[in-house]
């Protein structure tokens, strides 16, 4: 399902109040898109996976790395509760995005990227220090877990797609092939 709450509701009518269909599309439209994908991931949870791990270069750990640089400070994303995920940067090389609140605000986040090699960390920075996946993922803000990207990278495209406008990130073209054959 999908909540949707009375200020959301609020927005649709003043825009359409506004006659302003181009903002109704493009902002709430993809809200509502993005969050429909979130409810296809846990639905089909066996062609995201195919997405993340044949097409962006994900795997899965069965080591949990991050809780202990998070502690009581680790914010969790209901829509993807899996914190094992990681990118390989390369052979030798994986990095675990993840998330740590700056206050109990549940926005006043800052994420963070710990790099693995040989089951050892051996670097725990600002996830924006990690260019190859920045990069790849067309240095989009939602970055922090495979679910999130996804969602956030399908609707974007989908929305631009509408408003002729094609990303040529990496991310993008191999969304693009999965989607030619999953979707």
């Amino acid at each position: 399902y999908i909540v949707i709450s009375d200020l959301f509701l609020d927005d649709i009518n003043q825009l359409i109040q506004k006659k302003d269909y181009y903002h109704l599309m493009k902002d709430l439209g993809s809200t509502l898109l993005h969050e429909y994908i979130h409810v296809l991931q846990r639905q089909h949870l066996d062609i995201f996976d195919i997405l993340y791990q044949q097409y962006w270069n994900f795997g899965y750990g069965s080591k949990n790395y991050i809780d202990p640089y998070v502690g009581d400070q680790q914010r969790l994303n209901p829509d993807g509760l899996d914190k094992n995920w990681y990118f390989k940067i390369d052979s030798d090389h994986h990095l675990y995005p993840y998330v740590k609140l700056k206050s109990t605000s549940l926005e006043e986040i800052t994420k963070y990227g710990l790099l693995v090699s040989n089951q050892k960390v051996i670097k725990n920075e600002l996830l924006k220090y990690y260019q190859s996946y920045q990069q790849f993922f067309c240095h989009i803000s939602n970055n922090y877990d495979p679910h999130e990207l996804s969602a956030s990278l399908i609707s974007e495209y989908l929305l631009n797609q509408y408003f002729h406008h094609d990303p040529k990130c990496l991310s993008i073209v191999a969304l693009k092939k999965w989607m030619k054959v999953y979707l």
